[in-house]
């Protein structure tokens, strides 16, 4: 199995940036091992469709607000432009041993190399209330940033 056969679009819309109001309601697809037919069901359904024997693993871990967005400034930025410019959208993944250090999924990836600088915050109008500079880089549009305070 390929990280590439889970790549697909899914538009923005379709994305539930909240849980739903009934509890229960939530959409779940289904696969009938025996069939191949896929279905689409609603979460209230589970209990209906387990079996003597089935096993079902509980996954109870949270999701952070750890989307950021960033301008690229610093070694990459086109030359003679000495502010910041370009922007990045930045994906904290995992907290690492290292003092402010996280993994990251960064898009545009290609654009953003060892010794980047991002910066967040209101970077235009003086100093950016928090940047990273960018130590490591990984596959799939992975870095490993560094994080200070901006000023």
């Amino acid at each position: 199995m390929l990280v590439s056969d889970f790549g697909y679009e899914l538009p923005e819309e379709l994305i539930a940036q909240r849980p739903p109001e009934v509890r229960g309601t939530s959409r779940m697809l289904t696969l009938d091992r025996r069939s191949g037919v896929f279905a689409d069901r609603s979460f209230g359904e589970l209990p209906s469709l387990l079996q003597a024997g089935d096993l079902l693993v509980l996954n109870d871990s949270r999701v952070i607000p750890a989307r950021l967005f960033a301008t690229r400034g610093g070694l990459m930025t086109q030359e003679k432009s000495p502010a910041p410019s370009g922007h990045v959208e930045v994906l904290l993944t995992e907290r690492l041993a290292g003092e402010n250090e996280w993994s990251a999924l960064v898009r545009p990836a290609k654009k953003v190399r060892v010794g980047e600088r991002l910066f967040f915050g209101d970077a235009g109008l003086g100093e950016a209330v928090l940047r990273a500079e960018v130590i490591g880089v990984g596959e799939f549009g992975e870095r490993t940033l560094r994080f200070g305070c901006g000023g």
